[in-house]
């Protein structure tokens, strides 16, 4: 908004300009209005707010400039820093007002009541800052206090005063646009006359003290009405400055602030009510232009509709008539997709279709196309070979004639006597002919098959599946052509998908025939396997139960000598051999039913690792291997994991690296890998465990496979000494427990085997487990004498357990079935229960069902110990109340541990020497099978004893060998260490090692 003043002024002159119409004015201010340092109006303020509505900082700058050149003049006793300073302030309330004039805008000042309000608060603020520092000014130069105030008070009241009520009608007098409205000579002359009247009262009121100053009140609202806002702000100003001048004569010394503060009051007032009612008028006067601009608008828009509505009628009849004869026909159309669709709902519903019964399926199909479309004949036809999309020929399945009513099938359409229609047929979507004997694609028919019967027009649905043609729907209509409606087409199309379907749920049925059976032969087959596998491991256990047994009788009979003890273990490890074959087929068997089950629980894994080093060092020893073991410090002691399985994995990694590596070295490397924690905040270690071997190695091919059941490396000899299922079992169960068996081989160097293992870390287990350390040998125990009720049907089973505990100091009694233990329990009761569970008469899970039934026997230990194989039987176990369960062959120690557990036994021990670990482990600069360190101890037989050795090797008559052995040892104590190396192997059945043993004493 530029101001309309000055337009002759370049733009350095207008600066100037300001600069000298401020200093006037305040030189004039000075002089007219300020009695006894008392203003009542400072007209100077009008001139600074209309500088502040222009925006420009030039303009600021230049009324600045005016009033330093006024302060300089007039305030000779204020030092240059002070004058500078009171200038400054009127630069404060420009820049007030200038942010009060960006506040309204472009807008037209007075346009809106609300500009009154800003600016009221605007010249408050910036007169308010003015005048504090005009006080903080004059402070500084010597005034007191009152001084001080007055000051202040003074001049923020005049400078407002004289801003609001000079300012406005400079502001609307340099502004475009405001214009005198209709008869504006009357207006000049209503307004002059108005002014002289104000002019008259304003001096009467302020110069003649005569109370008449609120006569104006009325004059300035009948000017704000009738006349221009300029006239009516220029009478705010006249009134303002009259009062201003005429004051000052009838003030008195007295009298001067009193009448001023009263002077201020009613010319505030007045300025403030009529610049309101000014914005009110003016906002009234814009909505009511807008009004009338609207009304305009509108009347124009209601003539321009009305010629479109006149126009828009005539169309409208038309479109009317048009539409309820569209309306009409599409009625009719709706009626007849409505049959449609309520005729395929009802054949989409049939039980026929979804069950794959094709013959009745498609006589509806054939019946309902008939009755719906008004056809004479409808068939449908399917491909000789839905298999094979090059079949020769479509055969029909169904063909229904309405005249005649009748269903038939049999005919045969090759396609090599139709080419064109087949092409068709197995191209396009839908054929529809409405005049069959000229179309290209079925006058092929015409002699043949239309003029037989009749046929004018022709609708078939090529039936698809996967984009081949395997079918077609074929609707013939009789009498001549015919023109297909899309409705019926549609319809046709929607059909021809149904007895897609058809097709598709009889394939389905078909095969789910063919599934189901072979599903039920699978399960037959299954079970089969299963209840022999059970069966067989039942038998055998049953024995081994037995054979086991009486092993660990002689191997802890006192009075046997060690030849005995060393034939026992070696019959112990044979049936252990034997058991583990069996428990291999059982697992593989459980790893294909997906039954095979983890049993983690706490176990002390630095004593299991040693274990399993422990064994594996002796087999290593015994074929002449070094074997290096090496466990890191900061392997977990306990852990959660299924100890049983882990000892498997481990024992068949090692048996696996003994078997294949016919010189060099084996080692078992444990080590924790990482630490982590479970949102539970669990630790959990990774441990990796690793066997390494330089054994004959494997080919890229053999790596992919061993994993793979019977599957084997190495060569015939080696492969003969195994199953060929520890490794797929080793892979399952590594898998079950969250990790994998990986392998990395060089044929001729060796292997390495590894898994990883995330295993919780427990630092005080809950439970009490037996140490695997060194043993000493059980020979009773402490306390009252304890009575075991032992139920088993087979005598070799009970046989062996009291071969085994009544050397112990245990009372024993033995029942024969389920109900000879009931009563026997009852006429005596026992201490513990061991019990079997398939027996005659009553078994073993109803034996104690019944016993938990009896308070006397509630708390009772029981235990079960049985042949069978299922998980099942186990969980029946615990379920009825049994407190541990014994598989069979009958481990001495695992019964040993439950008796200890469940009748809180104190055993008796019998000192006795064990070889530890420690003499069968060294660490790696020290293996235990050095050739080197055992030689130096030996003393060999002579030449002729090793020939004879030799020979019987050579025969490999293992049961002489261990006999010329013993006979050797006994004849001379100093063979004992050669005899002794030599007999381990005789153990083991290694007859390779025992070549290689004695060629090294006797090429």
């Amino acid at each position: 908004m530029r101001p309309y003043v000055f337009p002759l002024l370049n733009r350095y002159g207008t600066p100037i300009a300001i600069t000298a119409l401020y200093c006037i004015s305040s030189f004039l201010s000075y002089y007219i209005g300020l009695v006894d340092s008392v203003s009542v109006v400072w007209p100077a303020s009008g001139v600074a707010l209309w500088v502040g509505f222009q925006r420009r900082w030039d303009w600021v700058a230049a009324v600045t400039i005016g009033n330093l050149i006024f302060v300089v003049t007039q305030q000779s006793q204020l030092n240059p820093v002070q004058q500078l300073l009171l200038s400054f302030g009127i630069a404060i309330e420009v820049t007030f007002i200038a942010l009060a004039a960006k506040r309204i805008g472009s807008e037209k000042l007075l346009s809106k009541a609300e500009h009154v309000l800003i600016l009221v608060v605007a010249v408050a603020i910036g007169s308010g800052l003015h005048a504090a520092i005009a006080g903080l000014t004059f402070g500084t130069a010597g005034y007191t206090l009152a001084e001080v105030q007055s000051i202040f008070r003074n001049w923020w009241v005049s400078n407002s005063i004289g801003a609001i009520t000079i300012g406005p009608p400079l502001m609307l007098w340099s502004e475009r646009g405001f214009y005198l409205r209709r008869g504006r000579y009357r207006q000049w002359i209503e307004g002059s006359g108005m002014i002289a009247i104000a002019l008259f009262i304003t001096i009467l009121s302020f110069g003649q003290s005569q109370p008449l100053e609120y006569v104006l009140i009325p004059i300035v609202v009948w000017l704000a009405f009738r006349c221009d806002a300029r006239l009516t702000a220029t009478l705010v100003a006249i009134v303002t400055l009259t009062a201003c001048i005429t004051i000052s004569a009838s003030f008195s010394p007295d009298q001067v602030t009193s009448k001023a503060i009263l002077a201020q009051s009613f010319l505030g007032c007045l300025a403030v009510m009529t610049w309101s009612l000014l914005g009110i008028l003016a906002e009234r006067s814009a909505d009511a232009r807008s009004l009338a601009r609207i009304n305009a608008e509108l009347e124009d828009r209601i003539q321009a509709r009305t010629g479109e509505l006149e126009a828009a009628k005539c169309a409208a009849e038309t479109e009317v008539r048009e539409r309820t004869r569209a309306q009409t026909m599409l009625a009719d159309r709706a009626a007849l997709l409505e049959r449609h669709n309520r005729i395929l709902a009802e054949l989409s519903r049939s039980e026929h279709l979804h069950e794959g019964n094709l013959e009745i399926g498609l006589r509806r199909i054939t019946e309902t196309m008939c009755d719906t479309l008004t056809v004479a004949r409808c068939s449908v036809w399917r491909r000789c070979s839905e298999d094979d999309p090059d079949a020769d020929r479509f055969d029909c399945l169904n063909l229904f004639e309405a005249d005649h009513d009748t269903h038939s099938a049999g005919l045969s359409l090759l396609l090599v006597d139709y080419p064109r229609y087949f092409e068709a047929i197995y191209s396009e979507q839908i054929i529809a002919v409405a005049v069959a004997d000229t179309d290209p694609r079925t006058s092929e028919f015409t002699n043949g098959y239309l003029d037989s019967f009749g046929i004018g027009a022709l609708l078939d649905i090529p039936l698809k599946k996967h984009g081949d043609t395997f079918g077609i729907l074929c609707l013939e209509h009789i009498g001549g052509e015919r023109s297909w409606e899309p409705e019926e087409m549609s319809f046709a199309r929607a059909v021809g998908d149904l007895v897609t379907l058809a097709f598709e749920a009889n394939l389905r049925v078909t095969a789910e025939q063919v599934a189901q059976k072979a599903r039920q032969a699978a399960e037959a087959a299954s079970q089969a396997k299963s209840e022999f596998l059970a069966n067989m491991s039942h038998e055998l256990r049953t024995p081994l139960n037995g054979i086991l047994g009486y092993a660990q009788i002689l191997q802890h009979d006192r009075v046997s000598t060690d030849d005995r003890k060393h034939h026992a273990q070696t019959i112990y490890q044979c049936g252990q051999h034997l058991l583990s074959l069996i428990e291999d087929v059982l697992d593989l068997s459980k790893i294909e039913a997906r039954r095979l089950e983890l049993n983690p629980a706490e176990i002390a894994l630095s004593e299991c690792i040693d274990d399993v080093a422990r064994m594996c060092a002796v087999r290593a020893e015994q074929k002449g291997l070094r074997f290096f073991f090496n466990l890191d410090a900061d392997v977990p002691t306990w852990t959660i994991a299924d100890g049983k399985r882990l000892r498997q994995v481990l024992l068949n990694l090692l048996g696996n690296a003994v078997k294949f590596t016919d010189t060099g070295e084996i080692s078992l490397q444990v080590r924790s890998m990482s630490t982590s924690e479970e949102d539970d905040g669990t630790p959990i270690a990774t441990i990796r465990f690793e066997v390494i071997d330089t054994g004959v190695g494997m080919t890229p091919e053999e790596t992919v496979k061993i994993f793979d059941p019977f599957e084997q490396a190495g060569s015939n000899q080696q492969r003969a000494q195994g199953t060929g299922l520890g490794l797929a079992i080793g892979q399952k169960i590594v898998t079950k427990m969250g990790g994998q068996i990986q392998v990395e081989s060089e044929l001729g160097r060796g292997s390495r085997f590894w898994f990883d293992l995330a295993c919780p870390l427990i630092t005080t287990p809950s439970g009490t487990i037996s140490p695997t350390g060194d043993r000493q040998e059980i020979i009773g125990y402490h306390g009252d004498r304890r009575t075991i009720l032992l139920v088993d049907d087979r005598a070799e089973n009970y046989a062996v357990v009291c071969s085994l505990l009544e050397p112990l100091g245990f009372e024993l009694h033995v029942a024969y079935n389920g109900r000879e233990a009931l009563e026997q329990a009852i006429a005596q009761p026992p201490d513990l229960i061991l019990t079997d569970i398939a027996m005659p008469e009553m078994d073993g899970l109803t034996l104690i069902q019944q016993l938990r039934q009896l308070p006397t026997f509630a708390t009772t230990p029981i235990i079960v110990s049985s042949a069978s194989v299922y998980d099942f039987d186990r969980q029946e176990s615990f379920s009825l109340g049994a407190q541990d369960f014994l598989p069979k062959p009958l481990n001495f120690e695992d019964l040993l541990a439950s008796l200890h557990q469940y009748l809180n036994l104190d055993w008796c021990y019998e000192e006795q020497q064990t070889e530890t670990l420690s003499t069968l482990l060294s660490v790696q600069s020290n293996p235990i099978t050095d050739r080197v360190g055992l030689d130096a101890d030996l003393i060999i037989p002579p030449a002729t004893e090793l020939a004879d050795l030799q020979e019987l090797i050579d025969r490999g008559d293992i049961l002489a060998i261990e006999v010329e052995a013993n006979r050797l040892r006994d004849s001379n104590p100093l063979y004992q260490a050669f005899c002794e190396q030599l007999l381990a192997l005789v153990r083991q059945f290694d007859d390779v090692g025992l070549s290689r043993f004695l060629a090294d004493y006797h090429p």
